[in-house]
């Protein structure tokens, strides 16, 4: 298995613009099913919501695309995958300073308006 980019991806352009712009997709798994090119896509708005499932849902794994994420992104991300990591250290692992880890920590606990979906003020 190897990561590519999005220009990798045995799609054609419209299905990479699709794949690129829609914020519900996080990755695309690609694996082979007899000889042809089998695609899996995996975020908070497909089946599959983590990489994780997506790669135990396929078969004989071929390339996967994973949308880039932000630092602050990336030590959330650290804090989910490994329940034991502190903020600090995911911090410094991601670059960024502790204190926006826990406002970004802090912000994803806010609960979403039920008209529009965006974060209320805290």
């Amino acid at each position: 298995m190897r990561r590519v980019s999005l220009s990798e991806l045995p799609i054609n352009a419209e299905g990479r613009r699709k794949v690129g712009s829609d914020a519900g997709i996080a990755g695309v798994v690609v694996w082979d099913d007899e000889g042809r090119d089998r695609l899996l896509a995996f975020g908070p708005g497909c089946r599959f919501k983590s990489e994780g499932e997506a790669l135990g849902a396929s078969q004989d794994v071929k390339m996967i695309w994973t949308r880039p994420l932000g630092r602050t992104q990336h030590a959330l991300q650290l804090l989910q995958d490994f329940p034991g990591l502190t903020p600090y250290a995911a911090a410094k692992e991601s670059g960024v300073h502790v204190s926006a880890v826990y406002r970004a920590k802090a912000r994803a606990n806010r609960p979403l308006c039920k008209c529009c979906g965006q974060r209320l003020p805290a």
